[in-house]
């Protein structure tokens, strides 16, 4: 039952870039920046440590997942430089970088669930305790708060699964 479920609840496609520089050069209270027309839709920045992370996701991850990872890097510096200076983000020198493809992680399959048809009943499959022993939590079994596919839902659910197996053990 527990396979049946997973294949069951819908999984969306993401990678993120991320990029550690020399030095920041974004708006020290700058988290996160939105760019619907982007290359990634998604960049959040850690000022503490001068990391700029790039979610690429829809579209633009099935035309970035066959790139080389080097290709990724130039396009999120390129998309940087038209949110910012190109001279701002020349003076921050890149010092390490890499690449996360949730896709391509045998165990994962992909970066976030979604709402589908029917997926609340795969979702509440997949969250069920096996044996009394076993219990289930993450944004994948997180039902009927409309908080699928988010740490909202994934810290719902882990309550959930928190109280089940609190109520079982007092049972």
């Amino acid at each position: 039952p527990k396979v049946d479920a997973i294949r069951g609840i819908a999984m969306g496609t993401a990678m993120k870039v991320v990029i550690q520089f020399s030095r920041a050069f974004w708006p020290r209270d700058q988290a996160l920046v939105f760019v619907p027309h982007g290359w990634a839709a998604q960049v959040w920045f850690r000022h503490h440590d001068a990391v700029a992370t790039a979610f690429v996701c829809g579209d633009q991850y099935d035309l970035a997942k066959a790139e080389p990872h080097e290709q990724l890097f130039e396009r999120f510096l390129a998309q940087l430089r038209t949110m910012y200076t190109a001279a701002s983000v020349a003076a921050a020198t890149p010092i390490a970088a890499l690449v996360y493809d949730w896709q391509r992680n045998e165990h994962v399959g992909g970066a976030y669930s979604y709402p589908s048809a029917n997926g609340d009943v795969h979702r509440r499959a997949l969250a069920a305790p096996v044996d009394g022993l076993v219990y289930f939590a993450g944004e994948a079994t997180s039902f009927g708060t409309g908080c699928q596919g988010t740490i909202h839902g994934a810290i719902d659910s882990g309550v959930r699964a928190a109280n089940e197996l609190v109520a079982a053990r007092r049972a």
